[in-house]
């Protein structure tokens, strides 16, 4: 369960983290958020903010209970330019929308994790069913106080999102999570024109492949993994590629019938069982993840994977995605 940090903790980070926080409040915020946050957001880029009010995603539908959902695209409307789907990532990293409410090891409390000092400074107005007096634990009085709090930080106008979610935890690990979290929550809007094959990664680290058992792409810890077509997270975890590679059985489209592993990847995005849509984010890329000698990278292969040079076949698909 993440842990809010404390006087203390703040207190040590602040004399080590001054200059940025300076250039930060002094308008260099995305400069100053991507070293925060270990190269620039999410994937070493700036990632930008989900729409405000998308439908939710399968994924979102899936992992979120009704009354949370609703709370969260409800409470939402309180900070014009917050996208519910920010407030719905966070409630899943800190409690999983209230499986796990603590109170954690620092003492945060309830399905968005507040510390009572800092839940005392958004409980109010009391919302529509929510608890009088306010309480950490209620739903309601929770999801309201956290969107406060992010609209406090940044997010009011859309002005800022990875700097208020920065607000709500001061970790880039953390902030990078929620966004890639949010933007698979949030279903991406229908296109009016031909709709180009999901890539697994940013289309920029799709150069220089290495084939092996699977195709190798280099990019930055923390950069977003794409689901390449409909389907299942039937697995979670594969021998030699790490305990958190995905396995996605893919249900439409071209590749329809076969399934897809993406190796080393780091703590997944949604669990086995998941239903997900093409190109929505089901994980990122690891760092010290098992196998990785040359750096961060994502080796994406068909599953179970087989012998070496069998990745061809992957390159072939990537490769007439991209450019066919």
């Amino acid at each position: 369960m993440t842990e809010r940090p404390g006087v203390a903790t703040l207190a040590a980070a602040a004399v080590a983290g001054l200059v940025l926080v300076v250039g930060l409040l002094a308008g260099a915020s995305a400069a100053a958020l991507g070293a925060l946050t270990g190269g620039g957001g999410i994937g070493g880029g700036t990632s930008p903010a989900p729409s405000a009010s998308p439908p939710p995603s399968a994924s979102a539908v899936a992992a979120i209970p009704a009354s949370y959902l609703a709370l969260y695209q409800q409470a939402a409307t309180t900070c014009p330019g917050l996208p519910w789907s920010v407030l719905a990532a966070i409630g899943t990293v800190e409690s999983g929308n209230g499986r796990n409410e603590g109170p954690s090891v620092a003492g945060a409390l309830g399905p968005m994790q507040f510390m009572p000092s800092t839940f005392a400074q958004y409980d109010e107005p009391v919302p529509p069913g929510g608890a009088n007096p306010p309480n950490p634990y209620d739903p309601a009085d929770a999801i309201y106080a956290a969107a406060r709090d992010l609209c406090a930080n940044g997010a009011r106008g859309g002005a800022d999102i990875p700097r208020a979610v920065w607000g709500y935890n001061h970790a880039g690990w953390y902030v990078r999570k929620v966004m890639a979290l949010a933007a698979s929550y949030a279903q991406a809007a229908p296109s009016a024109g031909p709709v180009a094959a999901p890539l697994p990664l940013p289309a920029r680290y799709l150069v220089h492949p290495s084939v092996d058992q699977g195709v190798d792409y280099a990019a930055p810890a923390g950069t977003p993994l794409y689901a390449i077509g409909p389907g299942v997270i039937v697995a979670e975890g594969v021998a030699g590629f790490g305990p958190n590679t995905p396995v996605l059985a893919v249900t439409a489209g071209p590749l329809a019938g076969r399934a897809v592993y993406y190796g080393h990847a780091g703590p997944d995005l949604v669990g086995v069982g998941a239903h997900v849509a093409a190109g929505e984010a089901i994980s990122e890329v690891g760092a010290g993840i098992v196998g990785i000698s040359t750096g961060p990278h994502l080796e994406i292969g068909f599953y179970p994977p087989g012998a070496s040079g069998a990745g061809a076949a992957m390159l072939a698909y990537l490769d007439a995605a991209m450019h066919g």
